[in-house]
């Protein structure tokens, strides 16, 4: 992990932790086509395969049991002390509605994202690999009434990468603040 997470820095440059609006290039009113010029990170979240934006990537880290908060939104696991700052942990799983395709086994990481101003973790099944700029392009998610049978593509969906044959979500993080201040965002740092 720690090699991905080294190169997770040092290809998202000084973006990082530096108060800038890391990956606010794809969040908003951006179409997934804007995913093309991006560097991503791959992640599992349960039965899903997803991507994020390299640039908000801040660390990835091995889960640790978050402090459970009470009135918390129900994707949010609890927050963590990261070198003094406290940190909500959101549970990718939770967020997309995904199966648990770990068996029911907790996250084995949590993926440091630095949003705007804001810093929060992502705890997923796995951060897989780094995906260059250029080497794919994203197209939008389907309309929410073509989704697959049962349900509506998440709001966290901003897209779909195609990657060999598999197909990844790609995430939006702005959404990923939207769903923190969606729920209790008073007990929330």
């Amino acid at each position: 992990m720690d090699t991905m997470a080294t190169h997770a820095r040092s290809a998202a440059g000084s973006t990082l932790g530096s108060g800038t609006d890391a990956g606010a290039g794809l969040a908003g009113d951006a179409t997934a086509a804007d995913a093309a010029g991006v560097a991503l990170l791959s992640l599992r979240a349960g039965d899903d395969c997803c991507a994020l934006p390299l640039a908000c990537v801040q660390e990835i880290r091995a889960f640790e049991q978050p402090t459970r908060l009470a009135h918390a939104a129900g994707c949010v696991l609890g927050v963590v002390n990261l070198r003094g700052a406290i940190v909500p942990i959101v549970d990718a799983r939770a967020c997309l509605g995904s199966g648990s395709g770990s068996g029911g086994a907790p996250p084995a990481v949590v993926i440091v994202l630095t949003i705007g101003r804001r810093t929060i973790g992502l705890a997923a099944d796995a951060a897989d690999e780094i995906l260059e700029p250029g080497a794919t392009r994203a197209q939008p998610p389907p309309a929410r009434e073509q989704a697959a049978a049962g349900g509506a593509v998440p709001a966290l969906v901003q897209g779909l990468v195609p990657v060999g044959e598999r197909l990844l979500l790609l995430l939006d993080p702005a959404a990923l603040l939207a769903a923190l201040d969606g729920g209790q965002a008073r007990a929330l740092p």
